[in-house]
C-alpha cells in the first residue's frame, strides 16, 4: 500500500524524509539532495507550491531531511495527488517515490 499523509488547508506543512538510508549497507544517508514536487490528481503541478520543494537535513539526525509546502499552495478542501520525492546522494545512491496526500480541515 501507498504512504499516504493528510495536508491542513491554509496552513504551511513540514513534510519530512526520515531515516533516509542506502539500501545496500544500511546507513543512514547524510550530504542528499532531497526534493519533492506537490502534484494534484492529474499529475500537474499544484500553483503556489513552490515545486521543487528543497529539504533540509536537518542537523545531528543522519538521515532526517524537512521541507515546506507552503500556506500559498492552491488546495481545496478534499484534494488528493501526490508528491514525488527524490533523494540523490550521488553515483548509485538515488530514489524516486511517491506519497499520496489528501487535504482536511484545520484541526
Amino acid at each position: 500500500m501507498a504512504q499516504r499523509i493528510e495536508l491542513f488547508l491554509t496552513s504551511d506543512m513540514v513534510i519530512e524524509v526520515s531515516n533516509l538510508r542506502n539500501t545496500v549497507t544500511d546507513a543512514l544517508v547524510t550530504g542528499a539532495t532531497v526534493t519533492a514536487d506537490v502534484l494534484d490528481s492529474d499529475g500537474n503541478d499544484v500553483t503556489g507550491a513552490g515545486n521543487p520543494i528543497s529539504f533540509s537535513e536537518v542537523a545531528g539526525y543522519n538521515g532526517l531531511y524537512r521541507g515546506s509546502i507552503p500556506d500559498t499552495a492552491s488546495l481545496s478542501l478534499g484534494d488528493v495527488g501526490t508528491l514525488v520525492v527524490t533523494a540523490d546522494a550521488g553515483a548509485g545512491l538515488l530514489r524516486t517515490w511517491t506519497i499520496e496526500y489528501k487535504v482536511v480541515g484545520v484541526q
